[in-house]
């Protein structure tokens, strides 16, 4: 964006004039606009008068529109307008005669036999088309040909906007530029408006010059075929880029500029919606009217520009909340109007008009007599402009300026039968503008001359034109500039309610689009890193084995070569991390989260860098790798929070190090993995060992850098380059205390067989799942599912692999074909600086059941998209198996790649069970506009992440806590990124202090027992006398667990007001784990036994007792069959068993969970058949802090709902004070 200078604003001579001359006008047009006023007009003025003052009746209106026309079947139509009537009520808006058919219609709805559906649906859809037909124009010939003929009478001059299919592939895309060419050559239509999306699929904020290219060659073919078109009938006619959303606005005006700049398109004119409520828009205005002029000068015709105020602030709301964002408009309606008249004020110089002709886009009667006016004060000739207003939006006042100032230019949207689904998006925008209080159009209806709403209209008009002088210069909201990171240091957050996740880039903002250019592809094509090996913080000279590092893209250039450990290597570098000397990084807790906020502040310094090695490594995309980037970060700045609040919320209990932590990472996220595993380690005051995987060392040995340049001693943090077959050096030493592993089940398994007992947390595999029903938005769906099973190629382990869709969905031959074009659009190939391929080459060749997916059917499977192999090593295009069968190889593999997989189900509960038929549990995502539909998956669907409306990847730390359940993950700690997460790295002991718990619980029978336990002298009970001590820690466990359930765990726990998302809700709840299993051995306390078979059976578990044989006067066994737990009996159950028994009670997966009091405690055998089912054991003693103890009855889930719609948040945003 040029800097150009600017002298629009007013003089005090024309804001004096302007004051008194434009309401002088706008009197004029209000009243003539009253007279013109017909009575159908005026009912609908009724009707949104009511509207605007019942936001509920507005929310159910929408609901109802968004919903109910999307589905398939008449009868499902049917019940689902009845039941939205019985949920949530008859739109009070309505008149008095709708609401009374409605009344009706809701009671005797549910009789009406199916037979009757089909010719009751029809007359409710074309109702429904009917009471929209003046917003949207009915598309079917005859009824298009009576609208031309009736704008044709009254003299306006038509901008005809197709609202067609979103566009999800190239052959729709193909589609919309057909149907703007036979709109461009219609005789009645002067104007078409285009939106850059529809004219390419694949738009890329990344590297956009190649979608500049793209979009510029289509929209050469309209300009062409309209100028052929004037030649031909003499008719004007004019193509609009209109404006879409923020992220849309830098590639449309570089299209723009492209355009102008082309000799070759000097003769053609072509014309640019800018909105007033963005900032940027000045500037822009200003630099594409220079460029005319010079274009006008040097013999091109004039362009055009409309200037409108822009109608998509909710949507935008919603995507700067997401992403942690300023939004990009103005926040105050007062700056939107003064910069709409700054805007105005430039266009009408003399010197500006020749060159740019100006669109006057507003319904503001004020605004219009403005433009007006200002025209008359600088004498300027009145064809120099033209007002362009709605179709079907206060037609009486358009009639009105027609009548005193001259010609309108009336944007109509057009749509037919089949496309009105399409145009709700439209439809919600203009139902939330007109009925927005702050603006103009929502009291145009009843709007008199003298009113206090026209008194408060013009006093709006008057502070606006006074703050013109007052608006900042323009430039973005958002002030993010990866070339100035410096300015923006991540700061850590001191409380988890402060936490906020790191903004991504904002790809959009020209600052950042040179960092990219600047930065990403600065290294020499020749320039290979050579790596050596440390240990201990000094090199190793002798000659190793090299591990090299391929550009992905260009698998013929070596980028890096490291050094690789040999086996003595891995010896002296656990040697050496193990019994360094303290320092004062092990000594000082305070100090080591200090070191640890340099390292956010150097991931962000090098967060350029960090992506290319990334890039190179693994050819993984630029935005991609940002998000990695920010997770590092979230990472670094989250952990030592989480350990802050641990510390202060529970200050009996003490934190103790495990010792040395292997870290082993994964290679398809070489940054984000690492870090948060590096730093749930350090900060609790382990030593890391980080051995990262071989096809991923650039990327991760740069990650380990910065840890080191940010004062992070060698001696806490090695970095090991080996081949997987020398890593099993690493995990069998007794030097390693813990392991955390990031990757595949397989491996984690052979890790766990060969050293039994060992400290072990892993995120494993998935099989993620994402359903659509016939009440989702099938486009929106589309969208997710092709991002969520194709991202970085399906190689993350939260990728989507199979899709099923209810009987409706599947057997829509529309949504069929919508998916094939969206996936057969990807673009295939490496990566370069002009242009981010959306599939790349994958890490390394298929493996077995990849390849068999890419290269077999399994029976009664068909091929939607069949994969390719290309010549680039590694590069394959994306498959679509269609008819995947239940229990299929394809339904159940896991195979980490870009394959999907499409089933059928009857219907919702059917797609469940199907999804949890696999052995998985990491993703699992719905698409439902149903609430009953979301209750009821989010209720039976067995993940650790849950999605509606959602992609089913790009967790964020805090926000989304990430980790599965199932054969997702091994052992039973807490989720990534989640509160729990950092108490997995430390041993927690208590201190034996008596403290009091208010009896907060609701479990009766439980909390009845321990009160009357507390009631009675232990010391003489003949039984029991020397348990008093063990009662005394029992009681004392079981307040604090009925208090942490009651307070905590049985609760749906929101994200901190500082981090809600408008339009998403993100929530995080604990799930009971089923069958736990209490192991009681020799020597075990019986508060150790009761404090968790209490805790099991407040959480609701089915608690079974497993008392070891062999025990003679065993004082446990015979306390737990005693009358003290007679309240309790059908709680749980106990039973004598040897070893062999418990053994077939695991293979038998009767068990979800096992606990044992020591490690030292759990036999060989018993390790070895929870390995081969997958049962997480827990094995140390229990707390009494309730916390910690209720921790390990349940598994955590978490659950994104995006809930928005277009931008709109319904009935969920009616309670504002929860966003």
């Amino acid at each position: 964006m040029e800097n150009i200078p600017s002298n629009t604003i007013l003089t005090a001579d024309e804001v004096m004039e302007l004051k008194v001359t434009v309401p002088q006008l706008a009197e004029e047009i209000q009243n003539e606009a009253n007279r013109q006023l017909r009575p159908i007009e005026k009912n609908q003025a009724a009707e949104f008068s009511r509207m605007v003052q019942d936001p509920r009746s507005r929310a159910v209106f929408m609901t109802l529109t968004d919903q109910v026309f999307r589905l398939s079947e008449d009868t499902s139509i049917l019940q689902k307008f009845v039941h939205i009537l019985e949920q949530y009520g008859i739109p009070a808006f309505f008149g008095f005669r709708d609401r009374a058919l409605l009344s009706v219609f809701k009671t005797i709805g549910p009789l009406i036999p199916s037979f009757l559906a089909p010719p009751i649906v029809w007359i409710i859809l074309e109702v429904m088309r009917y009471k929209t037909r003046s917003v949207i124009i009915q598309g079917e010939e005859k009824s298009l040909e009576r609208y031309f003929q009736i704008c044709k009478q009254e003299g306006l001059k038509i901008n005809m906007n197709h609202l067609g299919d979103r566009v999800l592939g190239e052959k729709e895309a193909h589609k919309h530029l057909d149907d703007y060419l036979h709109g461009i050559r219609n005789p009645n239509v002067s104007c078409i408006s285009v939106k850059i999306s529809t004219l390419y699929s694949q738009a890329d904020r990344v590297a956009r010059e190649h979608t500049v290219s793209v979009v510029l060659e289509s929209l050469v073919k309209l300009v062409r075929a309209g100028k052929e078109e004037e030649e031909k009938t003499g008719l004007d006619k004019l193509i609009y880029l209109d404006m879409e959303e923020y992220k849309d606005l830098g590639i449309t005006i570089d299209v723009f500029k492209r355009f102008l700049k082309d000799p070759d398109m000097h003769r053609y004119s072509l014309g640019i919606a800018l909105q007033a409520y963005i900032p940027d828009s000045y500037a822009y205005q200003q630099e594409l009217t220079q460029l005319a002029k010079r274009r006008f000068a040097e013999g091109g015709v004039p362009i055009r520009i409309r200037i409108v105020k822009g109608a998509n602030l909710e949507m935008e709301k919603c995507i700067a909340s997401l992403n942690v964002w300023q939004q990009a408009p103005y926040t105050a309606k007062i700056e939107t109007d003064a910069n709409f008249k700054r805007m105005v004020a430039y266009a009408f110089q003399k010197e500006n008009l020749q060159a740019v002709k100006i669109g006057i886009g507003s319904h503001n009667i004020f605004e219009i007599a403005f433009a007006k006016r200002l025209q008359s004060v600088r004498g300027l000739d009145p064809s120099c402009f033209e007002y362009e207003m709605l179709e079907g939006i206060a037609n009486h006042t358009r009639r009105s300026i027609q009548k005193l100032l001259g010609p309108i230019l009336t944007y109509s949207p057009v749509a037919n039968k089949e496309e009105f689904l399409n145009a709700i998006a439209y439809l919600v925008r203009r139902l939330m503008e007109n009925t927005d209080k702050e603006n103009f159009l929502s009291h145009s209806f009843n709007l008199t001359v003298g009113s206090q709403a026209w008194n408060e209209e013009k006093e709006k008009f008057l502070s606006a034109l006074d703050h013109m002088n007052h608006l900042e210069p323009s430039s973005p909201r958002f002030k993010q500039d990866r070339n100035k990171n410096s300015d923006l240091l991540p700061e850590g957050a001191r409380d988890i309610e402060d936490f906020l996740p790191d903004s991504p880039t904002h790809f959009s903002l020209p600052s950042n689009q040179h960092w990219f250019q600047n930065n990403i592809f600065n290294t020499r094509e020749d320039e290979e890193l050579i790596v050596p090996l440390e240990i201990g913080g000094q090199v190793v000279r002798e000659e190793r084995e090299h591990l090299l590092c391929h550009d992905l893209s260009h698998p013929e250039r070596i980028v890096a070569k490291f050094s690789a450990a040999n086996s003595k290597d891995i010896e002296e570098a656990l040697l050496f991390v193990s019994s360094a000397e303290n320092t004062q990084w092990d000594e000082d807790a305070s100090f080591r989260e200090k070191v640890l906020q340099n390292v956010a502040v150097e991931i962000e310094k090098n967060r350029a860098s960090l992506i290319e090695y990334a890039m190179k490594n693994i050819a993984k995309g630029v935005a991609e790798l940002d998000a990695e980037v920010c997770e590092a970060i979230d990472f670094v700045k989250y952990y030592p929070a989480t350990l802050q609040y641990f510390r202060d919320q529970y200050p009996r209990v003490n934190f103790k190090k495990k010792g040395v932590v292997l870290v082993i990472s994964p290679w398809n996220f070489p940054i984000a993995i690492p870090t948060g595993g590096i730093v749930a380690s350090l900060v609790t005051g382990n030593r890391v060992v980080i051995k990262p995987s071989p096809h991923s060392l650039l990327a991760t040995w740069k990650v380990v850098t910065l840890f080191w340049k940010a004062g992070v001693p060698a001696s806490a943090l090695q970095f090991i380059p080996c081949q997987d077959s020398t890593a099993s050096a690493l995990t069998l030493s007794p030097q390693i205390n813990q392991v955390l592993f990031t990757g595949s089940a397989r491996t984690a398994d052979m890790i766990l067989k060969g050293r039994l007992g060992l400290d072990f947390t892993g995120e494993t595999s998935g099989k993620n799942i994402l359903i659509v029903t016939d009440s989702a938005d099938k486009e929106l769906a589309i969208e997710h599912l092709v991002d969520s099973a194709f991202g970085y190629n399906g190689q993350k382990c939260s990728a989507t692999s199979i899709a099923i869709l209810t009987k409706e969905v599947y057997n829509d031959p529309k949504f069929k074909l919508q998916l094939k074009d969206a996936v057969e659009s990807l673009p295939v190939g490496g990566l370069s600086p002009t242009r981010q391929s959306k599939i790349t080459p994958l890490i390394m060749p298929p493996k077995q059941e990849l390849l068999r997916a890419f290269t077999k059917l399994e029976p009664r499977e068909e091929w939607l998209v069949r994969p390719e192999k290309y010549a680039l090593e590694n590069l394959w295009s994306p498959g679509v198996k269609w008819n995947v069968q239940p229990g299929s190889y394809t339904h159940l593999t896991e195979f980490f790649g870009p394959m999907l997989g499409i089933m059928q189900a009857d219907d919702l509960n059917h797609a469940c069970q199907l999804a949890n038929q696999t052995k998985y549990g990491l993703t699992s995502g719905l698409h439902s506009l149903d609430d009953e539909e979301i209750k009821y998956f989010l209720e039976v669907m067995q993940a650790g992440n849950l999605y509606v409306n959602n992609k089913t990847t790009g967790a964020i730390v805090g926000r989304q806590p990430f980790g599965g359940i199932k054969n997702s993950r091994r052992g039973a700690g807490g989720k990534a990124g989640g509160i729990n997460y950092i108490l997995q790295f430390m041993q927690a002991n208590e201190e034996e202090s008596f403290v009091q718990y208010e009896n907060s619980g609701n479990y009766s029978p439980l909390s009845s027992m321990v009160e009357a336990w507390e009631r009675k002298d232990w010391s003489q009970d003949d039984a029991f006398s020397e348990l008093a001590l063990d009662i005394n820690r029992v009681i004392l466990g079981t307040r604090s667990c009925l208090k942490e359930y009651a307070e905590y765990f049985s609760k749906e726990h929101s994200r901190a007001k500082s981090q809600v998302v408008v339009g998403q809700t993100n929530s995080f709840r604990y799930r009971r784990v089923g069958n736990y299993t209490l192991r009681v051995q020799p020597k075990d306390s019986l508060a150790d036994v009761l404090l968790r078979l209490f805790a099991g059976v407040i959480a609701g578990n089915k608690v079974f007792v497993s008392i070891a044989e062999n025990q003679p006067g065993n004082t446990i066994m015979e306390f737990l069959e005693s009358q003290f737990l007679d309240s309790l009996r059908n709680r749980f159950s106990l039973k004598v068993q040897n070893d062999a028994t418990l053994l077939s009670h695991i293979l038998g997966n009767r068990i979800d969970r096992l606990a044992y009091t020591h490690p030292d405690k759990v036999p060989s055998s018993i390790y070895e058949a929870a390995i081969e089912v997958n049962l997480p054991i827990i094995r140390q003693r229990p707390l009494t802090e309730g916390r910690f103890l209720m921790l390990e009855q349940f598994n955590e889930q978490t659950i994104t709902h995006s809930y928005h719609r277009y931008g709109n948040l319904g009935l969920k945003g009616l309670n504002m004070e929860n966003f």
